[in-house]
């Protein structure tokens, strides 16, 4: 039986080529897409899946409330815990500790020096973790203080092949540590990426250090800290819930209007993560993401699926004799409804093959979306994918068979022989009709939604943020004292001025700390970057009062703050001149506001202005701002590129302008316009080919009518109106129906920005006007066609 169904539907694909062809391309395009978003959920959904304890290991997440603000949640937690726990719970096998503090450090071997990435780690680490140690004993490696596991490209980076066990690395300012084993390198799907592993109990030694105080015994630090607990067989994670509230509880009783709690997850739920967790370690895709990816992947397919149906029921009328001889001769409806799903498979099938080739052009496509995609997503094909493939075209083509198969094989002999426009599905409503709304509905929705998503781009690249950021360029001093940094690139005639902060303003990254005025009971969340002296002119923040920090500013005790207006109604302190001299408390000590400045845009557009402050803590200067007047730019660069050799000869000289530093961090508006934007291309591409098509039958079907209508003098026009008008009636409705769910759907994610575009008329029409056009193109390609047509030609065998 399935044999006859195969070779009926290849006669059929083979008779109806054109038909066939539509149909073939428009699931290959969709599809080519899904495989791309199959291949992606298979790739994160892979992650930590080597770990053969992946099912026991569970990650301690915090929860941190404080007064009235915004629960934080965090995919860390207190060091301090990892003993307790051990010493008050039963039923957990091993406990973890990572700790990231100064992960990135110099590394000097005696004859070479070179930038280094690590964690620090507990004994326990290859026990409850299944990452390969090629040297050393998994029981020992990270027992001793100052240990330290390379992994192999580190060990062949810094040795050149030699085996380093036993030799002592210097870290600056951290001592020296003894290799003690070699670990393969990470495979590049997990969220625990390390190029080495030192040992945990180094870290009260360390603790000296500013860098590490407070890591490994005060609760309050919640942040530094990842801890993994390797359950008993059998044990119900569950159990520790009571457990973990009561913690909470009786750690921070005493700190004033906050609460900890505290939850355990799973390793299988890490990545791709449902929670919106801060302090994640490595890079993946969020949920939400994979969700929308897959959202607009699935209206893509669904789309071509309706396009399939479409065509199928538009040709239903030239197979009705087929139908009807096959239930006159026995035939029951389950055959004629198996049928038709089987010709949908075959073409799924068909158009899968196609689809693969498209999908292998995409990989390069996607990856250009952004440079950092490769490092999070892996699209190398794997054979589990093969199998995916498969079952997913064996369900696309069910899908796309379903409508033609379940409204052709209820009818009966006699009422299949009909015009199958008597079928329908709403009240006034054929089923082709129907589908066509859908359609072009789809298409303008993510063409207005492209449209919006970029204008909402250009509007934040020319959003004035309230400082200078043209000719400026920032470098990081990858430790280096700025002092130095400055003594050396004031030598570059072109430079004319240089300023120092721990991270730049607008971009996305801020530290904030909690500030009291008057009332010890009324604190506020402050977001602050640490600059020096110079940041302020050098960027023209606006000031409203006072100044910037003066030169003999000491360094050793905070004594000063810049604020914003912001603060200043926070806490009612009144006008920006009454401000200064007022003394504002950060974590109990007295801070001066020396000055006010305007309420610039410190943090991304998608966020409120709210308080903030600039301090003078120049431990935390990372990045130069260099200001450049010159017309030839790449040879300043090239002169500050010796300024920095001249300094630093072991890391790399690295620079990005400020405007474009800027504009990398709304990359995300760029990466959804072009995805968007793409889906577009197709939604509307599979749905003028579906409209084509039926332009293309409908006019032979009617061409006869229209031989007869010419020779009684119906003109070219009247002719391409009569044939057109009921498809420009079924675009028409699908702008009624797409306009407002595109306005409303976009006005979703619009309004929760804080500096955003108003949808204008423009946002519509461009993108109505578009599928108009589109429309007419592809139902006027045919009936000015058929309109001019020879009629002796059309009657010749009435």
């Amino acid at each position: 039986m399935i044999k006859n169904y195969l070779k009926t539907a290849f006669r059929n694909i083979l008779r109806n080529k054109i038909f066939s062809f539509i149909n073939v391309i428009g699931l290959a395009v969709s599809m080519a897409v899904c495989l791309l978003m199959i291949t992606i959920i298979h790739d994160q959904y892979g992650f930590d899946k080597f770990h053969v304890n992946k099912d026991r290991i569970y990650r301690v997440l915090s929860h941190r409330a404080f007064l009235d603000y915004p629960i934080q949640h965090f995919a860390t937690s207190p060091a301090a815990m990892a003993p307790k726990f051990m010493k008050e719970q039963t039923g957990t096998e091993k406990i973890v500790r990572i700790a990231e503090v100064r992960t990135t450090a110099d590394a000097d071997t005696g004859e070479k020096i070179v930038p280094i990435n690590g964690f620090y780690t507990g004994k326990d680490f290859f026990n409850v973790f299944s990452f390969e140690l090629i040297k050393g004993d998994p029981e020992t490696v990270l027992k001793e203080p100052f240990s330290i596991v390379l992994t192999e490209t580190v060990a062949a980076k810094l040795y050149d092949g030699q085996n380093p066990v036993g030799k002592v690395i210097n870290f600056d300012g951290l001592g020296g540590f003894t290799i003690t084993g070699i670990a393969k390198d990470p495979p590049r799907n997990t969220h625990i990426p390390f190029e080495t592993l030192r040992s945990f109990s180094t870290l009260p030694i360390l603790e000296k250090n500013e860098d590490f105080r407070n890591v490994t015994e005060h609760w309050t630090n919640i942040y530094d800290n990842h801890t993994y607990l390797l359950l008993d067989e059998g044990k119900d994670p569950a159990d520790y819930q009571d457990y973990f509230s009561t913690l909470g509880d009786q750690q921070y009783a005493n700190e004033e209007n906050l609460k900890v709690t505290f939850e355990l997850q799973n390793l299988n739920d890490i990545t791709p993560s449902k929670k919106n967790l801060s302090n994640q370690l490595g890079s993946s895709l969020p949920f939400l993401v994979l969700v929308f990816l897959g959202g607009l992947a699935m209206v893509i397919m669904l789309s071509a699926c309706f396009n399939y149906a479409n065509l199928s029921l538009a040709k239903a009328l030239s197979r009705a004799k087929e139908v009807g001889i096959r239930k006159t001769s026995g035939a029951h409806r389950k055959h004629i409804f198996n049928q038709f799903i089987w010709e949908g498979v075959t073409i799924a099938f068909i158009a899968l093959v196609c689809s693969f080739f498209i999908f292998q052009a995409l990989i390069p496509a996607f990856y250009s979306l952004d440079p950092h995609i490769q490092q999070v997503i892996n699209l190398d094909m794997k054979i589990m994918l093969v199998l995916y493939f498969v079952i997913f075209a064996s369900v696309v083509g069910m899908i796309a068979g379903f409508f033609p198969s379940l409204y052709l094989s209820r009818l009966e002999p006699m009422q299949v022989l009909r015009n199958l426009n008597n079928v329908k599905l709403f009240s006034r409503l054929t089923i082709r009709k129907v589908l066509v709304v859908i359609q072009f509905a789809l298409s303008l929705i993510f063409i207005i939604s492209a449209t919006i998503t970029y204008q909402q781009f250009k509007y934040t690249m020319q959003y004035d943020l309230g400082f200078e950021r043209e000719n400026i360029v920032n470098i990081p001093l990858h430790g280096n004292h700025y002092q130095q940094f400055k003594n050396e690139f004031s030598k570059v005639p072109e430079v004319s001025d240089i300023s120092f902060c721990s991270f730049l303003p607008g971009v996305g990254s801020l530290r904030s700390d909690y500030v009291q005025y008057n009332d010890p009971m009324d604190s506020a969340g402050m977001a602050f970057i640490p600059v020096d002296q110079s940041f302020i002119a050098n960027l023209e923040v606006p000031m409203l009062a006072g100044s910037s920090f003066p030169e003999n500013t000491p360094e050793e005790n905070e004594r000063f703050i810049i604020v914003n207006q912001q603060l200043l109604e926070r806490f009612r302190i009144g006008s920006p001149s009454e401000a200064l001299g007022e003394v504002l408390e950060i974590q109990g000590e007295p801070l001066e506001i020396i000055g006010v400045m305007g309420d610039f845009h410190y943090a991304p557009l998608d966020e409120p202005i709210e308080s903030f402050s600039f301090r003078y803590l120049p431990d935390d200067f990372h990045v130069a701002n260099v200001k450049i007047t010159s017309a030839n730019i790449e040879e300043t660069v090239e002169k500050m590129k010796a300024a920095w050799l001249a300094m630093d000869k072991v890391h790399e000289f690295e620079y990005t302008f400020f405007d474009e530093r800027i504009q990398q961090a709304y990359v995300q508006y760029v990466i959804m316009t072009k995805i968007i934007g793409f889906c577009a291309f197709l939604a509307i591409t599979i749905a003028g080919l579906g409209l084509l098509g039926m332009a293309i039958y409908t006019t032979a079907t009617r061409i006869k009518e229209i031989g007869v209508r010419k020779v009684l003098g119906a003109t070219v026009s009247g002719l391409v109106y009569l044939l057109s008008k009921g498809f420009m009636k079924l675009l028409l409705i699908a702008t009624l129906v797409a306009l407002p769910a595109a306005y409303f759907l976009n006005k979703l994610w619009l309004d929760r920005l804080a500096f955003r575009i108003d949808i204008n008329v423009f946002s519509l029409l461009s993108g109505t006007l578009l599928m108009l056009i589109i429309g007419i193109l592809a139902i006027s390609s045919q009936t000015f066609k058929a309109a001019n047509s020879n009629p002796v030609e059309a009657l010749r065998n009435e």
